[in-house]
């Protein structure tokens, strides 16, 4: 079978069934040198999501000729195009505007879905993994898909017939959700797995009529930022989330990796497509991958060959069918990036096709939750069903799985459940667009270049990157070229020289790309480098503690210059003991003689060198001033004198293990009337925007049932404040606020505590936004403006508990922003 392939990086087998620990881990390497530089930006032919030209061709032809499954597939998809296009522009259709849902400032908002059930003891609300709560308002999501199902339906008749009347019907859309000042939907970017589902469908629709010559240039403009908005704030979650997914060794699990983490990298690749953002389509690779290896189990693991995640959560057929249709649509956009993600094999043999396998037969079934036709996914006691399969949900995808691997065990998934097969959500009538793809009359194309590297210049010591366009049948391979001779390890769409040096000025580099069928080769083009005459400068600093200061230079410097004790001074006879140089280049740590609290001191900096090929050195006589008070990093063994305590006999500073920690020593105490915390510590200023973070752990015998601490901030008096109180019931870690002695609470987290480890716990404000992390990943968000400012603090509802390397961030979060940080450590 033949497939025109367009644009995007290749893989060259790079992992097999012996691929090694130490090789994934330079795959994640490779993974966050895309995410921080290779932000690309190409034209490239369109449409190119999940469908190109030549398909829609094959497709047409067969239309034309009536046959089936094509032909009533395409009847169906013409009838809800004309449907649209007959009618009238209101802006209060459910899927013209969140407005429609009375919503005055335009955020689209949903509401976690999984929990607010009532407790079987009619007390606090809980949360039953997987199953949707009915009660939940979900009209924003619900006009979300409406939105995204119009856009790409009139998308797929402008395709198939070129028809502008359909094009503009989308683009009057797309204005009033994406455009227009009074109607614009601004999402919220934590709305989790709603945003994740409803908008790749809308970037398809838009990328089917991407070349429309009546789309005005001002307005598509527009319509990129406002997605590429989006895509870099989902970007930014995935990263977290990876992230955080690791054992106590530091390797890779599945751990908050569901099928939440799949649909995020659908909507980061179809946006990438849909904006040819070579970043964003780079990244998206690299995290399927990852996803593959972590939930896709191989042969040897306790669920060999499908996702063990999606088991252990809900355990529901629905669910393990729900998150490989996200690594199929995955798949099948990178696909058209000349990405073949379809046989790729990820470390002990995990795949795509391992785990269609294995759930397969279970596809064939009808399944019902119980009593109901119980099927046998079910017949293992660890499996359940708690939802209804559907023709028009995940099976869908067995066209796209049928249509590359020609496997008749998923054509008879397909007859089970009928044609046309229909992806409710995002890509629509499947059986249309992807049903026998090897039946279409498509001639083999070899590698050909369709937009050619162009030239950089880039200052000294940035980032240079060049990237191509080609199409041709898969497998597209590429290799760049440096002056002639390979580039080791350059076998992508893009590569990205840093950092570049000054010896890389007049660099020649070019890419050749090749399949089956033949090799070309692009244009090749120019490095400029400008030369780096700026001497660094001093951008921040901190006091961490009494012996410990943070310089922050504009640029990376010299560990030679940063590291010289003479090139620093402080007056007032203050020694310095040592100067080491973070990870990042720029932020040199001094050790330092014991600054006295509330002192003004003044460093001196002198002999520091930034990287460039001139070494250009720091302006004589820089310094900054810096001040020590014991709220900053109150290290000996007393509590800071002003912090503000509910009950001062119930704090301490202890050792724990060796380790200073801040303690709330009892248990002695009940919580406030009105449900308020029983006890509280507070630091001295008050805060609009900021981040609070700490590392806490109970200290309640492990398995106490509400076992509790909590995050205070917007703290005016006793009666009015909010509290962020992490529990060991899920149903109560939740943010609440107290309005006039009495607590109403706002949202349930995601994850609560599970035993007496430390815990990194944060929460952020910026504007009316409130987000709540958990050992790196994001548990909660709310929007609320009951308290813009107050203090900020720690406490419990009435527990015992230990808080250690606290950090109070205001503003932007810059490191010259701290404004508290403690370890509790002795001097």
């Amino acid at each position: 079978m033949k497939y025109l392939i367009n644009s995007g990086p290749s893989i060259k087998g790079y992992a097999s069934k012996q691929a090694s620990w130490h090789g994934f881990k330079q795959l994640l390497l490779s993974m966050a040198m895309v995410l921080l530089f290779a932000q690309i930006t190409v034209a490239g032919p369109h449409p190119n999501m999940y469908l190109n030209q030549v398909e829609i061709d094959g497709i047409n032809g067969k239309v034309a000729a009536e046959t089936e499954p094509w032909f009533s597939s395409y009847t169906q998809v013409m009838a809800a195009a004309n449907v649209l296009l007959n009618a009238p522009v209101d802006p209060l259709e459910p899927y013209l505007s969140v407005t429609y849902q009375l919503n005055s400032s335009n955020i689209y908002r949903t509401i976690s879905p999984y929990c607010g059930w009532t407790a079987v003891d009619g007390n606090a609300p809980d949360c039953r993994g997987g199953q949707l709560n009915p009660a939940v308002n979900r009209g924003d999501y619900n006009a979300a898909i409406a939105l995204g199902n119009a856009v790409r339906d009139l998308g797929l008749a402008y395709a198939f017939t070129g028809n502008a009347a359909y094009a503009e019907k989308a683009i009057n859309y797309i204005r009033v959700w994406s455009i227009n000042s009074e109607t614009r939907m601004a999402p919220q970017h934590n709305v989790s797995i709603e945003l994740y589902i409803t908008m790749p469908g809308y970037f398809y629709g838009a990328d089917l009529i991407w070349d429309y010559a009546g789309w005005d240039p001002a307005e598509k403009t527009a319509f990129r930022s406002w997605v590429k908005t989006i895509a870099e704030t989902v970007k930014t979650q995935q990263v977290s989330a990876i992230a955080s997914a690791v054992d106590n060794n530091g390797n890779p699990t599945a751990t908050n990796l569901n099928n939440f983490a799949n649909w995020r990298n659908v909507l980061i690749g179809a946006a990438g497509a849909m904006l040819d953002d070579q970043g964003l389509l780079d990244y998206m690779e690299g995290a399927w991958k990852h996803l593959i290896w972590v939930q896709m189990n191989g042969a040897g693991s306790q669920y060999p060959g499908y996702l063990g995640q999606e088991v252990t959560r809900p355990r529901g057929l629905h669910y393990t069918l729900y998150a490989i249709n996200a690594m199929l649509q995955g798949a099948e956009i990178m696909r058209h990036r000349g990405v073949n993600l379809y046989d790729y094999e990820g470390p002990g043999g995990t795949s795509l096709r391992l785990t269609l396998d294995f759930v397969t037969p279970f596809a064939r079934e009808s399944c019902l939750p119980p009593p109901a036709a119980p099927c046998s996914w079910m017949q293992t006691s660890n499996r359940k069903q708690i939802t209804e399969i559907t023709q028009n949900d995940s099976m869908a995808m067995y066209e796209l799985a049928y249509s590359y691997y020609q496997d008749l065990d998923y054509l008879e998934v397909i007859n089970h459940w009928g044609r046309p097969m229909d992806e409710i959500r995002i890509m629509g009538n499947n059986t249309l667009t992807h049903a026998n793809l090897f039946e279409l009359d498509m001639e083999p194309v070899p590698a050909a270049v369709v937009t050619h590297p162009e030239p950089v210049t880039v200052a000294e010591g940035g980032a240079a990157s060049f990237s191509v366009v080609a199409v041709g049948d898969l497998p597209l391979l590429y290799q760049w070229f440096r002056g002639g001779a390979v580039i080791e390890g350059a076998e992508m769409a893009s590569y990205t020289l840093d950092p570049v040096l000054a010896a890389d000025d007049e660099a020649m580099f070019y890419v050749r790309v090749s399949n089956n069928l033949g090799t070309v080769n692009s244009n090749t083009v120019e490095l400029t480098v400008v030369s780096d005459t700026t001497a660094p400068e001093i951008s921040g600093s901190a006091v961490l503690s009494p012996t410990l200061v943070n310089i922050v230079f504009s640029e990376p410097v010299t560990v030679a210059s940063a590291q010289t004790l003479g090139n620093y001074q402080i007056d007032q006879g203050i020694q310095i003991l040592g100067a080491s140089l973070g990870a990042d280049e720029r932020t040199v740590s001094l050790q330092t003689g014991s600054l006295q609290p509330g002192v003004a001191y003044t460093v001196m900096v002198t002999g520091i060198r930034d990287q460039s090929s001139a070494g250009n050195e720091i302006e004589s006589g820089s310094s900054v001033s810096i001040l020590f008070e014991p709220s900053m990093g109150f290290d000996n063994g007393q509590l800071p004198f002003n912090w503000t305590p509910f009950t001062q006999s119930r704090w301490s500073v202890e050792p724990v293990n060796g380790d200073n920690a801040l303690f709330l020593n009892t248990t002695a105490y009940s919580p406030e009337s009105g449900l308020r915390l029983g006890e509280y510590i507070l630091a001295p200023d008050s805060y609009a925007d900021f981040s609070l973070k700490v590392d806490a752990r109970s200290n309640e015998p492990v398995g106490t049932v509400n076992a509790d601490y909590a995050l205070v901030f917007g703290f005016l008096d006793g009666n009015n404040y909010y509290y962020m109180l992490f529990n060991t019931v899920l149903a109560n870690t939740k943010l609440s606020v107290i309005v006039a002695g009495e607590r109403t609470d706002l949202k349930t987290a995601s994850q609560g505590l599970t035993g007496n480890d430390y815990n990194a716990v944060e929460v952020k404000r910026l504007g009316d936004i409130i987000e709540v992390w958990f050992d790196g990943t994001m548990v909660l968000q709310v929007t609320d403006t009951t308290y813009m400012t107050g203090r900020v603090g720690l406490g419990s509802f009435n527990d015992s508990a230990y808080f250690d390397n606290i950090r109070i961030t205001a503003g932007a979060g810059s490191i010259s922003d701290i404004i508290f940080a403690d370890q509790f450590e002795q001097p």
